[in-house]
């Protein structure tokens, strides 16, 4: 599996795996108004394709880690980015 941001990277290496565009600059910039939080979409979109993990499980840590502040927005954007794959 590669997660490629799509916002930044334009050209796409040749290798064998799945590959997954993600526009994640993008949507922080558009949806949260900081490119920071393009990290938790493209988390948010790897815990979706991988389900590795339970979206509960990775909440949790983002809650233990992610300074009080900020938890509520970066919450938002691990979901934004969960909704962008199926």
């Amino acid at each position: 599996i590669l997660l490629i941001d799509s916002s930044n990277v334009k050209k796409i290496p040749k290798i064998n795996a799945k590959i997954f565009k993600i526009s994640a600059t993008e949507i922080a910039e558009t949806s949260f108004g900081q490119k920071v939080y393009a990290n938790m979409i493209m988390l948010g979109a790897l815990t979706k394709i991988t389900n590795i993990i339970s979206e509960e499980s990775m909440e949790k840590a983002i809650r233990d880690i992610v300074p009080e502040k900020s938890i509520a927005v970066n919450i938002k954007a691990f979901k934004r980015g969960k909704s962008l794959q199926n």
